[in-house]
């Protein structure tokens, strides 16, 4: 009889062991997927807003971060025009030569700002002098 509660015991000693060696890794691994969602639904929660607008000619882009964490971004120009058209940005002449430029597709993309933002607006009024045909259209990347 005791010889068969000191069985049972051990049996039941390792099966806990077992357990415990296998729930180890589940665990690490079910804290990282929290910390990933986390960190996912926070930049979700706190992205920045792009506003666009055209008045008089202009295009007025609003970059608006409503939220008080410093915030990185770009914004891009997306347009299948060549390098060399003056843009005017904030009153200020530029060649598009003049920017960081990726190439996407048929599409050139233009970095025409690189900033931090911290519970505020920032605005840009640009002038393109683009062709009738030209596409574009602006975009926002918020940085990391």
């Amino acid at each position: 009889m005791v010889v068969k509660m000191i069985h049972k015991t051990k049996i039941e000693i390792v099966i806990i062991i077992i357990f415990i060696i296998i729930s180890i890794p589940i665990w690490i691994f079910l804290n990282q997927q929290l910390k990933e969602n986390y960190t996912l639904t926070l930049e979700n929660a706190t992205k920045l807003e792009l506003i666009k607008n055209n008045v008089d000619g202009y295009d007025n882009i609003i970059v608006d971060n409503g939220y008080a964490i410093d915030q990185a971004y770009e914004l891009l120009l997306y347009t299948n025009q060549d390098a060399h058209t003056p843009i005017i940005i904030n009153g200020q002449t530029y060649e598009l030569n003049e920017f960081t430029k990726r190439k996407e597709g048929n599409l050139n993309i233009y970095v025409l700002a690189k900033d931090t933002i911290f519970k505020a607006r920032k605005g840009y009024k640009i002038d393109l002098d683009l062709d009738n045909n030209t596409i574009y259209y602006y975009d926002l990347v918020q940085l990391t």
